[in-house]
């Protein structure tokens, strides 16, 4: 029960969402248990690798935007990673702006369910992989943000294998996404 409510009530708040850079939820209900439908995405970040350093830029920008939508809501969303990044199908003047999908579902499911379940855990806030770092909010969200905006630019994860991920995450920096695409500004 508590949790079927804690879920209907993150479909609720994420159906209020009504910004760009955010997939749409067409219609959702409680019964018989509950559900969401959401407008169509047909492709996720990691289909499209390294992107140019000015597609990687606006997506970044496009990205963030949304993200501060999603915070001014009051919403976390808790599970940003390239998975979580859609695309709707190409429009006819071929403009394809990234979306945030799974809004604020992952807070509720990971009370349940491991976390690397529902979240690449190579892009994963401290606090998504061990509580003594916190709990996740929304500096959490601007983290993994941050982690797939690295993805985005450099066409890989900002860390590499699972096994080093815990302690890299926690006590280490990525190297500078200038390293892994030299086209890429200093400033980035």
């Amino acid at each position: 029960p508590a949790f079927r409510k804690r879920l209907t009530d993150s479909l609720a708040e994420w159906a209020r969402l009504d910004e760009g850079g955010v997939v749409h939820v067409v219609d959702w209900g409680e019964t018989p248990r509950p559900w969401i439908a959401t407008e169509f995405v047909d492709r996720r970040l990691p289909s499209q690798g390294r992107l140019t350093p000015v597609e990687g830029l606006e997506h970044a920008r496009t990205l963030t935007r949304a993200l501060v939508e999603i915070h001014r809501h009051g919403i976390v969303h808790g599970g940003i990673d390239p998975q979580a990044v859609g695309y709707p199908p190409n429009t006819l003047d071929g403009v394809v702006e990234p979306m945030l999908d799974d809004v604020g579902l992952l807070p509720v499911y990971r009370r349940y369910v491991d976390t690397g379940e529902f979240l690449d855990v190579r892009y994963a806030a401290p606090e998504a992989i061990d509580s003594q770092y916190g709990r996740i909010d929304h500096a959490s969200d601007i983290y993994q943000l941050g982690m797939v905006c690295y993805r985005a630019l450099t066409g890989r994860p900002p860390f590499d294998t699972v096994e080093e991920i815990e302690r890299r995450v926690c006590q280490e920096q990525p190297s500078a996404p200038t390293d892994q695409n030299p086209d890429l500004p200093a400033g980035i």
